[in-house]
């Protein structure tokens, strides 16, 4: 134990005297910052749709949609966010706010054909080009989606020693 003590004093005694003289350790190091160089190009500020909020955005009335939208992409009255995430569903179903996938039922093999469901199947999700569109026309310049896992049927149809 004394010895784990001492070398560790001895340790931060040596990082101690290697810190520069110049440095005020009471007020830290001078940071000079140099406006006219740029390290990162800044594309925009963006949201997710994700989770069917286009879904709860359509249900409000005209009134309240259009305040809504103005708030999160109007550039002189709100927050004016010109990127938009849309979401690609991986739920089988569509308790809550889960976004069900186009094919919610996982092949028989691998070299089985995918089954589909027709799009006006899948609630909540069907709202999404309405929301780009209103977005698009308040300034939003970027529009895209993703989905954050694989279909939710897909893990039944790994092997045995996969499955979770």
């Amino acid at each position: 134990m004394f010895t784990r003590f001492a070398a560790t004093s001895v340790a931060l005694a040596a990082l101690a005297s290697a810190i520069p003289q110049a440095v005020d350790v009471a007020t830290g190091p001078t940071i000079h910052i140099d406006a006219n160089t740029k390290y990162q190009v800044y594309d925009g500020i963006g949201l997710s749709e994700a989770f069917q909020r286009s879904l709860v955005i359509h249900e409000l009335d005209a009134k309240a949609q259009t305040l809504v939208l103005d708030l999160l992409f109007d550039n002189k009255t709100g927050a004016g966010f010109n990127i938009l995430r849309n979401g690609l569903g991986s739920s089988p179903d569509q308790p809550f706010d889960h976004m069900e996938s186009i094919s919610p039922v996982a092949p028989k093999s691998n070299s089985s054909a995918l089954k589909y469901q027709p799009l006006s199947n899948i609630r909540g999700d069907e709202y999404q080009l309405w929301l780009s569109k209103e977005a698009i026309s308040r300034g939003v310049y970027s529009v895209y989606a993703d989905a954050w896992s694989a279909d939710g049927a897909f893990p039944s149809s790994l092997p045995n020693h996969i499955q979770r």
